[in-house]
């Protein structure tokens, strides 16, 4: 790999040691990497596009100073996106992607510097994400992820294996797949004797929308709760007992699941995109007393809609007869709502 591709491993270091862990943008709380699972959201964003013909595009720049430092931000990948879409160009100006990393660095070198160990530094150079005239590509040539469990050494037991994901694509495009390689499968003991390492996992998972994919029609026209439903070639929904006016229950307290039915309109948004969505059941006061997400991949174009059906569970837990309401919901938008009411069932 040419060290002109993408910036060096020892630049995204330094980014990184300057990030705070959190996303560059003002005001934005989004970590870059979660604590919890270990899932990289943050992506290395260029304030001079890379390619010609992208956003900010300096004619003048050597590859070095495309990939280098200066002109390198990390961001969660939503304001990546916003600070790359073409109708906002005249707001996200290089000065002002100049002064929003320095203030975000000069509040990092009054906290302290942090540490990323190689595997996420690495992982951050994999996945810059370059666009070129509003398309977006993952670059992953000759990328090898190692997941599987190491074997054990003398006497020990094998490591257990790792969870790989990847958010916002719902599959690894063709000619990504061919160029890299993913290693799920566990290493044998190292002597006789030791435990063999555990097989990983490659999970896929959904991104928040953003207000792109609005723009760009993303939304849900047919939501409800039935009592069964089932998928026909993940496009028609089938549907026994739905359009309920209430939900009997035996007695209160009660803890049970509701099926929910949707249709989501994916607009103009690019095929093999990965939506994560969220339904939640809230009581009168507001309160959340019940959720489910579903993942919904974004399908070839093949009419003049782009439309595909799906559903949830909703583990709820309610404590009283009153009205409630199920949501849908992603990336801060609300995109449909259902009233009906929960009562005891005589």
């Amino acid at each position: 790999m040419s060290n002109l591709e993408r910036p060096r491993e020892s630049t995204v270091r330094r980014l990184y040691a300057l990030s705070m862990n959190q996303c560059a943008f003002p005001d934005c709380p989004t970590e870059l990497v979660t604590p919890e699972t270990g899932t990289i959201i943050g992506e290395v964003c260029h304030i001079h596009a890379h390619n010609e013909g992208g956003p900010r595009y300096l004619d003048k720049q050597t590859e070095e100073e495309r990939h280098g430092f200066d002109n390198l931000v990390l961001m969660c990948r939503n304001h990546h996106k916003e600070i790359d879409t073409a109708t906002n160009l005249g707001v996200y100006t290089v000065e002002w992607l100049i002064e929003a990393k320095r203030n975000h660095e000069t509040r990092a070198r009054e906290v302290g510097e942090i540490g990323a160990p190689p595997d996420v530094v690495a992982a951050l150079v994999w996945t810059v994400t370059v666009y070129e005239a509003g398309a977006t590509h993952m670059d992953f040539r000759n990328a090898v992820f190692k997941v599987g469990g190491e074997g054990g050494g003398p006497a020990g037991g094998g490591g257990s294996g790792g969870v790989l994901t990847i958010v916002g694509i719902a599959s690894l495009p063709a000619d990504v797949e061919r160029e890299m390689k993913i290693d799920l499968a566990g290493e044998a003991g190292q002597y006789p004797g030791a435990g063999g390492g555990g097989g990983g996992v490659l999970v896929f998972q959904g991104r928040p929308a953003t207000d792109q994919d609005v723009v760009d029609g993303l939304s849900v026209p047919l939501f409800f709760p039935a009592d069964s439903i089932s998928l026909s070639a993940g496009r028609l929904l089938d549907v026994l007992g739905a359009g309920w006016e209430y939900c009997g229950v035996q007695d209160f307290p009660w803890e049970g699941r509701f099926h929910v039915a949707f249709a989501v309109d994916f607009g103009f948004i690019d095929p093999n995109v990965l939506l994560g969505f969220e339904v939640v059941l809230l009581n009168e006061s507001g309160v959340e007393c019940g959720s489910g997400t579903a993942d919904v991949s974004v399908p070839e174009r093949l009419g003049r809609l782009n439309r595909k059906c799906g559903f949830a569970s909703v583990t709820s837990k309610v404590v009283e007869a009153a009205i409630y309401e199920l949501q849908i919901r992603s990336g801060g938008f609300v995109f449909a709502r259902y009233r009906f009411e929960i009562k005891i069932d005589r």
